[in-house]
């Protein structure tokens, strides 16, 4: 057909308007991706960060323990608490994260850093000091029950009479696991790819420069040609 093109004509035109067609839409690409990549800022790749926990069981007096794990961890991470900690162990609170949890029953304090010895360190520090505060809650407690059950065999309570050998037994805390260096850090997401991001972007507007110049050349050609017939 008369209005079909040929390769020969294609080409020709390609190379007749080498710069609209390859030069302008390279220069384009990578001045998009210069733009992204002097724009978009780096991200830092994630530090390393290392988990261990120390476990302690939680003391008691008769039957009522002597403060409960969500008593502990709030009264633990109160400033005041927390700056006799960071005192104790000359560590600098932003080195680490610290948690008072529930496992099983027992207190699990979890340390959370970039340092293995400084994630074992916190954590056996802070059980430490839970252990030492609760010394004292332990012993007033005690004493306070004793007592009860001194009144009641003074006076004769049937009801206080009838305790039983468990509803007295007193067990203080006590760290039963200490935390140990982690070896392994722990699993983190790591950070988007960005670079493959902006060579997606370059190559698309590459290719799609490409053919829309290519079409501006043809009909750049095809108006020279009338123009010149006329």
């Amino acid at each position: 057909m008369q209005n079909e093109l040929t390769l020969e004509e294609i080409l020709s035109v390609m190379f007749k308007n080498w710069v609209l067609v390859f030069i302008i839409p390279l220069l384009l690409a990578f001045s998009a991706f210069a733009y992204l990549t002097l724009s978009v800022p780096k991200i830092k790749p994630t530090p390393a960060k290392y988990e261990t926990s120390a476990i302690l069981q939680i003391g008691r007096v008769g039957t009522t323990q002597v403060q409960s794990i969500d008593s502990i961890s709030k009264n633990m991470s109160a400033p005041e608490i927390r700056k006799e900690l960071i005192e104790k162990i000359n560590i600098q609170e932003k080195d680490f994260e610290l948690f008072y949890e529930n496992s099983s029953g027992l207190l699990s304090v979890r340390a959370v850093s970039t340092s293995s010895i400084t994630a074992a360190t916190v954590a056996n520090s802070a059980a430490l000091q839970v252990e030492e505060k609760h010394k004292a809650i332990f012993k007033t407690s005690k004493k306070k029950l004793f007592d009860t059950i001194d009144e009641a065999k003074k006076n004769a309570y049937p009801s206080l009479l009838t305790i039983t050998l468990n509803e007295v037994v007193c067990e203080p805390t006590k760290i039963i696991t200490l935390a140990i260096n982690p070896t392994s850090p722990i699993q983190t997401t790591p950070p988007a790819n960005s670079s493959s991001k902006k060579w997606r972007l370059f190559l698309a507007i590459l290719v799609s420069m490409f053919f829309l110049n290519l079409m501006i050349a043809f009909y750049m050609e095809g108006k020279n040609k009338r123009t010149s017939q006329k």
